[in-house]
C-alpha cells in the first residue's frame, strides 16, 4: 500500500491490485477474480462458470461454484442446481432431503 508523504512505494499484497500508475491505494480483487502475485495491476478471472465467494482471493483455488450451482465432473464446470436439490456453492456437492446425488 502506498503511503502519502513517504519516499517509497509498497507493492500490493496477493489478492489486491493497483490499476494505474500513481495509485495511492490497493483494491481487493473483485468477486470472480484472484491474484496470486504481489504488485499486480489487475486480477485474473476465474475459469468459466466459476466465481469466488469473497473478494480478495489469492489463488485459482478460491474459484468455486457459486451458490445455486454445483460442479459436474463429467462436464468440468458448474451447472445449475436441479429442481428439488440445494446447492450452497463453494463445494462440489449437491444435497436434497433424501441425500440423493443427481449426477
Amino acid at each position: 500500500t502506498a503511503v502519502r508523504g513517504t519516499s517509497r512505494c509498497e507493492a500490493c499484497d496477493a489478492g489486491f491490485y493497483a490499476p494505474s500508475t500513481g495509485s495511492t491505494s490497493c483494491f481487493r480483487c473483485p468477486l470472480g477474480t484472484f491474484e496470486a502475485d504481489v504488485g499486480s495491476s489487475e486480477c485474473e478471472a476465474c475459469p468459466s462458470t466459476f466465481s469466488t465467494l469473497l473478494t480478495g482471493a489469492t489463488s485459482v483455488g478460491g474459484c468455486v461454484c457459486s451458490p445455486g450451482t454445483y460442479y459436474d465432473p463429467n462436464r468440468e464446470l458448474c451447472v445449475a442446481c436441479p429442481l428439488g436439490f440445494e446447492c450452497r456453492g463453494g463445494a462440489n456437492s449437491v444435497s436434497n432431503e433424501s441425500g440423493v446425488d443427481p449426477t
